[in-house]
C-alpha cells in the first residue's frame, strides 16, 4: 500500500510493514523491560522477607516517627494497610485518588483495570503505593515493610519542598508517552527533501523525527521524582534505624529505582530503533527502485 505526495511522486515505504517494524521494536522493548523489572521486584521482595519480627517492629515504629518528624502527619498523610480492619479505607482511598485530577478523565474500563491491578499488588504483598490525590500511603498487611520509606519520600515530595512538588506534578507528562509512541510507529516517514504540509503535519513530523528523545523527556520527571523519594526515605531510615536495617532500606530502594532506570533506558531506545529500521528499509527500497529505473 503506497500513498502519493503533493508532487505526485510515491512514497517508497509500505505503511503496514513500517507499522509492524515499529510495533515489534516497542513490544521487544516492553518485554525486555518487564523481564528486568520482574527480576528486580523479586530481589526487592527477598530483602523484605529477611526481616525478623524484631526488625519489622522497629520499621513500624520508625514509620510513625517519620510521619511526625517530616511534617507529613500535619499535612493529613496517613498509612492504611491491606487487612480486614483497614480494607474499607484502602478502597475509599483508591477510589478518591482515581476520581480526582487527570485520572478522573480515564475511561471507566481502564480505571477498573488499574484499580484491580493495584489491589492485587497490595493483597499479594508485591507493592506499596502513595496515592497523591488522596494523600495517603497504602501498604500490604505485613510484606514490603521497607517500602514505607520510599512511599513516605513520595509523600514528602508532594507535601514538603518546592522541587519535590514540581517533580511530583511533572509526572503527568508521562501520559504523553502513548501518543508520542503511536505517532512514532504509525506516521509515514517523509521522503528525503519532502517538506511537511500544514501545521498538524509539521507537529507530527517533528514528533515522528524525535519520538525517542521526546519519550525520554516525558519519562525523565518520573525517574527523578522516584530517585528523590528514595533519597528522602533513605535519609530518614539512617536517622531512625540501626545501620544494618537502614542498609536494607537503601538496598530495597535501589532495586525499586533501577526498575525506573530500566524503563527510561529501554523504552525510548525501542521507539528510536523502530524509526531507524523504518528509514533503513525505506532507503533500501528507494535504491532498489532507482536501480530498476536506470536499468
Amino acid at each position: 500500500m503506497t500513498i502519493k505526495s503533493a508532487d505526485n511522486k510515491q512514497y517508497f515505504s509500505n505503511k503496514i510493514v513500517d507499522a509492524c517494524i515499529g510495533l515489534s521494536t516497542v513490544k521487544l522493548g516492553r518485554a525486555v523491560t518487564t523481564k528486568i523489572a520482574n527480576g528486580l521486584s523479586n530481589n526487592l521482595s527477598k530483602i523484605n522477607s529477611t526481616l525478623t519480627q524484631d526488625e519489622f517492629t522497629k520499621v513500624s515504629d520508625a514509620a510513625k516517627e517519620v510521619l511526625k518528624l517530616s511534617g507529613l502527619k500535619d499535612k493529613g498523610v496517613e498509612v492504611y494497610h491491606f487487612n480486614s480492619e483497614e480494607y474499607a479505607k484502602v478502597i475509599d482511598t483508591i477510589k478518591k485518588d482515581f476520581n480526582k485530577g487527570i485520572l478522573k478523565k480515564l475511561p471507566e474500563n481502564i480505571k477498573k483495570e488499574e484499580i484491580a491491578f493495584l489491589l492485587e499488588q497490595l493483597k499479594s504483598g508485591k507493592n506499596a503505593a502513595f496515592m497523591p490525590r488522596a494523600n495517603k500511603i497504602l501498604m500490604p498487611n505485613k510484606d514490603m515493610a521497607l517500602a514505607f520509606f520510599h512511599e513516605a519520600g513520595h509523600a514528602m515530595n508532594k507535601n514538603v519542598g518546592v522541587f519535590g512538588k514540581l517533580l511530583e506534578k511533572s509526572r503527568s507528562l508521562s501520559l504523553l508517552t502513548g501518543p508520542i509512541a503511536l505517532i512514532g510507529i504509525y506516521k509515514s516517514n517523509k521522503k528525503e527533501g519532502e517538506k511537511p504540509k500544514g501545521p498538524v503535519d509539521k507537529v507530527t513530523t517533528f514528533i515522528k523525527d524525535n519520538a525517542g528523545k521526546l519519550t525520554f523527556l516525558t519519562l525523565l520527571p518520573i525517574v527523578l521524582e522516584e530517585g528523590l523519594a528514595s533519597k528522602k526515605g533513605n535519609d530518614y531510615a539512617k536517622k531512625l534505624l540501626d545501620p544494618s536495617l537502614a542498609k536494607k532500606v537503601a538496598k530495597a530502594n535501589k532495586y525499586g529505582f533501577m526498575t525506573y532506570l530500566t524503563l527510561l533506558a529501554i523504552f525510548p531506545t525501542s521507539i528510536a530503533l523502530g524509526k531507524k529500521l523504518q528509514k533503513v528499509r525505506q532507503h533500501k527500497k528507494t535504491e532498489k527502485l532507482n536501480s530498476k529505473k536506470e536499468a
